[in-house]
């Protein structure tokens, strides 16, 4: 039976970019944490709700995401079927 390879290639630069939207996306966050001044108010709820949005879905998960669709798996030698199977 033929060696097969699984060959891991990752697009850099966009993984840097991916890294500094987080980056961003975290001191936004973290900004708008600092514009609240109590724990009550209908100001300050907002504020929190869109900190929370911001470091959440802007500054995790497009990270994530954006690094998990770059990774491109390459089979060796090509004409090799890969079966996955994810139930044990």
């Amino acid at each position: 039976m033929a060696e097969v390879q699984l060959k891991a290639e990752w697009n850099a630069g966009l993984i840097a970019a991916s890294w500094i939207v987080s980056a961003f996306a975290a001191a936004t966050a973290l900004y708008v944490m600092k514009q609240r001044t109590g724990h009550t108010g209908l100001r300050n709820v907002l504020l929190l709700i869109l900190g929370s949005v911001a470091m959440g879905s802007v500054a995790i998960w497009s990270m994530h995401f954006v690094g998990a669709s770059l990774l491109f798996l390459a089979l060796s030698p090509p004409s090799v079927p890969l079966r996955v199977c994810t139930d044990r």
